[in-house]
């Protein structure tokens, strides 16, 4: 269906409501008030439509609600503090809109339910409250693309259950905690094109579920920890446009074997580029550009390569094998941008 129109204030009289869902319309105009008079809702999705102006901040007495999911739209203003009351709150999914200010810290004071908080791409600006790190039960946290600044709460530890954190496109600076480890659980990374600085914690090794290490064009620093080489579940690893230095070990990617894409660039890593990394036979964009790396190069077996990059290092002669089913060009794909990251759904 694709509806249109205004929402009419009647929509609050049918307080048996406890499903409301509209999205992937074309619905406009403002959020009417008279929501807050549907007190069984526990379900509330107006995503993916043309809805303006605030959230109203009476949607705070809908005690019932479990998933509130306003994303794709044009709604704008202050996140209210009154979303805090909404205990049972197990989703929130605003991305896409164009809120604007800071997160107040009591709005997720008691939200000990919520699984989800996804506010990609507005216009979000202050520190990261550390009471997010309250919310226990959380998976998945998508704040990229806003203009947070400040660093990464100590806490984010204490979310042991999370899965995915998407921190990317902000003005994040600081260290990056090494409590961060605790998130056994963690599977997607992503803290690129920040400010952050220091050292990658080598602690980041114990986070053996993780699939996704996407932490460049950051003002990081040091050499990059071998434990990291041991999570066999990474699939795309994104460390350039960084102050790494040091070498390659010779046997660092030999725990690899789900390796789709490695992401070096710009960074001031040297020595040669050995065997080991010739073992992933999963890769398919490899970049090394831009670094000191030196002597021969001698690439084979790399069957599934489709993107290649080693310009501006000191190697001696290098030579492709093993590419009869693949394309070879100098440009990195768009997987850093987020194309290739799954949906997160709960």
């Amino acid at each position: 269906m694709d509806l249109t129109g205004t929402i009419q204030p009647y929509l609050g009289n049918l307080s048996f409501l406890a499903w409301l869902d509209i999205s992937y319309n074309s619905f406009y105009g403002s959020l009417p008030l008279e929501l807050a008079n549907l007190h069984r809702l526990k379900y509330l999705n107006f995503g993916y439509n043309s809805f303006d102006g605030e959230i109203p901040s009476t949607l705070g007495n809908l005690l019932k609600l479990e998933r509130l999911i306003l994303q794709d739209n044009n709604l704008k203003g202050h996140i209210p503090i009154t979303i805090g009351s909404l205990s049972n709150l197990k989703q929130l999914n605003l991305d896409y809109n164009s809120f604007t200010g800071h997160l107040h810290w009591g709005i997720f004071y008691n939200l000990s339910e919520l699984q989800e908080l996804s506010l990609t791409e507005n216009q979000i600006s202050g520190t990261i409250p550390d009471s997010i790190c309250k919310c226990k039960e959380l998976r998945h946290l998508s704040l990229w693309n806003n203009s947070m600044d400040g660093s990464l709460p100590i806490e984010i530890g204490n979310l042991t259950m999370l899965q995915s954190l998407f921190l990317d496109h902000n003005n994040l600076r600081g260290k990056i905690p090494s409590s961060i480890s605790k998130c056994k659980g963690l599977k997607y990374l992503s803290l690129y094109d920040n400010s952050l600085e220091g050292s990658i914690p080598t602690e980041i090794g114990n986070l053996t579920m993780l699939k996704y290490l996407l932490l460049e064009s950051n003002n990081l620093n040091g050499s990059i920890p071998s434990p990291i080489f041991n999570i066999s579940s990474l699939e795309f690893i994104g460390l350039g446009r960084n102050n790494l230095f040091g070498s390659l070990s010779s046997d660092m990617f030999d725990c690899l074997p789900q390796l789709v894409a490695l992401e070096l660039r710009g960074c001031q890593l040297s020595g040669k580029i050995l065997s080991s990394l010739f073992k992933s036979k999963m890769l398919k964009s490899l970049d090394l550009s831009d670094n000191h790396f030196q002597g021969p190069l001698k690439v084979t077996n790399l069957t599934s390569l489709l993107h290649f990059n080693i310009a501006g290092n000191n190697f001696s002669d290098y030579n492709l094998k093993s590419h009869s089913h693949s394309s070879i060009s100098n440009s990195l794909p768009n997987f850093l941008k987020g194309k290739f990251l799954p949906q997160y759904a709960i």
